[in-house]
């Protein structure tokens, strides 16, 4: 998915451009609008996400661009494995965030490898992308997420935690607040100069 023809001036890249312009996060664009395939998407999907970037433009491309790009070409899956570690948090939130419509056909064990390999991250963007991912596939296998949350509790922040366990626990009728309160990084936060954070405050303090 390398931008190699972003500045071509083509009848199908300026449609596909346009189109997008109009119609993010529409899925049957993707194959209204990019019959080529692949072959012309990738490089422009990748220039979407990363020019002028915002959450709400990333997240739509995410989950009803790119993902259904690589569930219909799996050679693409090998791009999400290099997003996830790319520098752009943008790039890194779509790899996240490209199986959210998945359901029964995500990929279990490359959602958590991808959560993984970014748990101790400190951007906002991307803890919140973590626990979406894992709160979506809690519908599916909620055993799983609950696991793969105990496991890495440590390294998670109480923002991806609350967000990861809020399926679960709404279907226990737990409050998320207590469930992510275990979380060492909810609780171990000193203000300068001594004195314990507020647990409300405790994701802004750096």
């Amino acid at each position: 998915l390398q931008c190699s023809t972003c500045a071509t001036e083509s009848q199908a890249d300026s449609q596909f451009c346009r189109t997008y312009g109009t119609q993010l996060g529409d899925p049957s664009a993707v194959s209204t609008v990019v019959p080529a395939g692949v072959a012309l998407a990738g490089p422009h999907v990748r220039r979407l996400i990363t020019t002028n970037a915002w959450w709400d433009r990333v997240d739509a491309l995410a989950a009803h661009v790119v993902g259904p790009l690589v569930l219909r070409h799996p050679s693409l899956v090998g791009d999400m494995d290099d997003w996830i570690d790319d520098s752009d948090i943008w790039l890194a939130r779509s790899a996240i965030l490209h199986q959210l419509t998945y359901r029964t056909a995500t990929d279990a064990s490359r959602l958590f490898d991808f959560c993984s390999r970014r748990a101790a991250d400190t951007e906002f963007f991307i803890r919140k992308a973590i626990g979406w991912a894992l709160r979506q596939y809690s519908y599916v296998d909620p055993a799983a997420v609950q696991g793969f949350v105990e496991a890495n509790r440590p390294r998670l922040s109480g923002l991806t935690i609350r967000e990861a366990l809020k399926q679960i626990a709404r279907s226990a009728r737990i409050d998320p607040e207590s469930a992510a309160m275990a979380s060492p990084s909810y609780h171990q936060r000193v203000l300068p100069g001594g004195g314990e954070v507020p647990p409300v405050l405790a994701e802004q303090v750096p």
